[in-house]
């Protein structure tokens, strides 16, 4: 039976590293505030999740919304597999040139299997 799991931490970031021997992930110029030189503009970044206490074949949901208005500007569906309840799982997705229409405060939501699990809110200025 599915379980949906725990977010333990959500990170937003320039570069991931992930170390060949022992993957393990280290998440490289983290940010909450990002300028843009102009508007609407675009931007590329990393966001990490770390997972707990999920089990079964879960979809995994990184959505990105104006907080002014909450329109959805970017949704993007993986499909990640939990094997054991008792370890957790990490999950990382690459956005590339997310658009973002004016300066201010959004959302980076994560869902699994439909359900809010964790966010980071971000300011985008000028």
């Amino acid at each position: 039976m599915n379980h949906v799991p725990v977010a333990i931490g959500l990170v937003i970031c320039e570069q991931v590293i992930v170390d060949v021997a022992t993957r393990n992930v280290t998440p490289v110029n983290c940010f909450s505030r990002r300028r843009l030189t102009e508007f609407p503009g675009a931007m590329s970044f990393h966001v990490v999740a770390w997972l707990a206490d999920g089990f079964g074949e879960l979809s995994v949901e990184v959505v990105i919304r104006r907080m002014d208005s909450m329109d959805e500007l970017f949704r993007r569906e993986e499909r990640l597999r939990f094997h054991d309840r008792l370890k957790d799982m990490r999950f990382t997705a690459q956005i590339r040139d997310c658009p973002f229409p004016i300066a201010g405060y959004y959302e980076i939501g994560l869902n699994v299997d439909g359900e809010f699990v964790a966010h980071r809110k971000i300011q985008v200025y000028s």
